[in-house]
């Protein structure tokens, strides 16, 4: 005997149609997702290899088709994929499953929706904050617990030559390092931005220093002059010429790049001082501060341009004596250094004021990239402390960026390319 459907067995068969085709689309991306991996691999790690791109692809097209697909007789079932990645380092580099210092703990995936109150693990940005406007940087560095003893941090003033790796001991690259240095300043900041948002733009991921709003206590960090500007026949904007009438007619704009995680808007700007040439203890109190506005600020990329104002003649024009011979000298580093492009390309170092004392270079090794869309993260395992948030991070084979925090695996991170 024949059977006929009837009307709600075919509306039940297309259910599950619907079903199948929204799991088979959710299956295509998953793959695509784990196809940009092994891609991005190729683009950024030397010691990938074409074998263990492929292991991963097989394992993890395996891994979504268990997790994500029960296969019945008539339908699929989602299951939620529950398997945490766990840190894994072989010594000199480190697989995608380190991405887990970037990852909601419930979801697994970076930047996504979450339950309420997730708790994301998205890195600490390092500053130090202190309720009574004073940095007691010996207190500081007594308390450090990240890096006991600073052991690997050098002062700049004994930076030389021989503390460099082996391999990379040149004079051009040490000349290099101590130009980049001198333009390293240390940032303080005295209020936190009424207007800092509660989450990081498109996430549910808490914004830094939100619960801190109007608060008045003292932050510090890191930054890096990156232009100068003489002006001539031009009124002087700044705030000693407003107040006493007495107009100077050349004057600087002073350009200082950090992290907007420490200085987020005009408002922020307006209670900054930058201190530049802060070498030792014995260094003379050489300030920036008053004038400031925010030039540029991206909140994605954690990057903020700061513009300061001085008609001060001697600062003004040693702080653009610094910045021509940084400029000569990377102009030199690459004319002369053939070999900087050969042998281990992952060497980095980093110039900050850690604790906010003086500057301290630190010597490290990249270790990853964390892909973000079409830009990435540098991680490596550079020294850094609080203090160090916006301080300029250079390696070999990147360009000069910016430092933003540190990961619970004691790896650091810098902004977004």
């Amino acid at each position: 005997m024949s059977s006929y459907l009837t009307l709600a067995d075919i509306a039940s068969k297309l259910h599950s149609l619907e079903d199948i085709e929204k799991s088979l689309q959710k299956l295509i991306a998953e793959i695509q997702a784990a196809k940009k991996i092994g891609e991005t691999w190729l683009q950024t790690r030397d010691e990938s290899t074409y074998t263990e791109i492929k292991e991963f692809l097989v394992g993890r097209t395996s891994e979504i088709l268990q997790t994500c697909f029960s296969v019945g007789s008539q339908s699929i079932n989602q299951s939620s994929e529950t398997t945490t990645l766990q840190t894994v380092e072989d010594g000199e580099s480190a697989t995608v499953s380190a991405y887990e210092d970037f990852l909601c703990i419930q979801t697994c995936q970076s930047y996504a929706p979450c339950v309420e109150n997730c708790t994301h693990i998205i890195g600490q940005h390092e500053q130090v904050i202190t309720e009574d406007n004073v940095v007691d940087v010996q207190k500081h560095l007594a308390d450090c617990t990240k890096n006991p003893g600073h052991s690997k941090f050098i002062p700049v003033d004994s930076f030389s030559v021989d503390h460099l790796p082996e391999p990379r001991r040149n004079s051009y690259l040490h000349a290099y390092i101590k130009s980049l240095a001198n333009l390293t300043v240390k940032v303080s900041v005295t209020l936190a931005s009424p207007q800092r948002p509660k989450f990081w733009p498109g996430t549910d991921v808490p914004y830094f220093l939100y619960a801190m709003r109007g608060s008045r206590h003292l932050r510090t960090g890191s930054g890096r002059v990156s232009n100068v500007s003489h002006h001539i026949d031009i009124t002087c904007p700044c705030q000693n010429c407003f107040s006493s009438n007495d107009w100077n007619s050349e004057w600087w704009e002073v350009e200082v790049l950090t992290a907007a995680n420490l200085v987020f808007d005009n408002v922020e700007a307006s209670h900054t001082t930058v201190r530049l040439f802060y070498d030792n203890e014995d260094s003379p109190d050489v300030t920036l501060c008053g004038d400031a506005r925010v030039g540029w600020i991206n909140i994605n990329k954690d990057k903020c341009l700061l513009k300061f104002v001085t008609c001060d003649d001697r600062l003004g024009g040693k702080i653009q004596e610094a910045l021509k011979h940084y400029e000569s000298v990377e102009k030199l580093l690459y004319e002369n250094y053939r070999d900087i492009y050969s042998g281990d390309q992952r060497f980095m170092w980093i110039v900050s004021h850690p604790h906010g004392g003086s500057k301290q270079i630190s010597l490290g090794t990249w270790k990853y990239n964390y892909s973000v869309a079409s830009e990435y993260k540098l991680i490596y395992t550079t020294c850094t402390c609080p203090g160090s948030s916006g301080a300029p991070i250079k390696g070999v084979r990147y360009r000069l960026n910016v430092h933003s925090g540190c990961l619970k695996s004691g790896l650091s991170y810098s902004c977004l390319t």
